[in-house]
């Protein structure tokens, strides 16, 4: 269900995912204080990405809550750093988590769609056999309702699709 490795043997340790992964880490808990109240206001007013902070629309000095006590107070200036700053702040060890693992398997699915986009010209490294695929993509999408029985599908549904023993009403 949460994909982590697949059946390809890898070749290569992805050192660069990885030192993202751990310097995401260490923000979230030098920085932010591993989620405590007021170092993880604090980060989020002073590293984070406010809009009009960067574009110098909203008037340096104005206030805006932060939870209950707490204000954040705008800089004067554009804040530029804050664009790479942003990146590396989390609200919660879930948010934290979730994005670590979408780091690893977004990045193994970037990888795997430039290296297809890549080989689109040559026929060795699988360019015909990338079109084939999608091709049978779009041709499943688009004759799945011409092929597609309605008393099947009423007959699947009845007998597995059951959402009230899921607990949905």
């Amino acid at each position: 269900m949460f994909p982590y490795r697949d059946e390809n043997e890898t070749i290569r340790t992805p050192v660069m995912t990885l030192a993202l992964i751990a310097a995401n880490a260490a923000m979230w808990i030098l920085v932010q204080g591993a989620g405590q109240v007021l170092p993880l206001a604090t980060s989020v007013c002073n590293l984070g990405l406010i809009p009009g902070e960067l574009t110098g629309t909203l008037p340096p000095g104005k206030g805006f809550p932060m939870g209950e006590g707490l204000v954040c107070v705008t800089d004067s200036g554009s804040q530029y750093l804050h664009v790479l700053t942003h990146m590396f702040l989390h609200g919660s060890w879930m948010h934290l988590i979730g994005n670590m693992w979408f780091l690893m398997v977004g990045y193994w699915a970037l990888i795997q769609i430039l290296s297809g986009l890549i080989s689109l010209g040559s026929a060795e490294m699988g360019g015909v056999a990338f079109w084939a695929h999608v091709g049978g993509f779009v041709a499943g999408i688009v004759l799945v309702r011409l092929f597609a029985r309605g008393d099947y599908v009423s007959a699947h549904r009845a007998t597995y699709w059951q959402p009230r023993h899921l607990g949905w009403q």
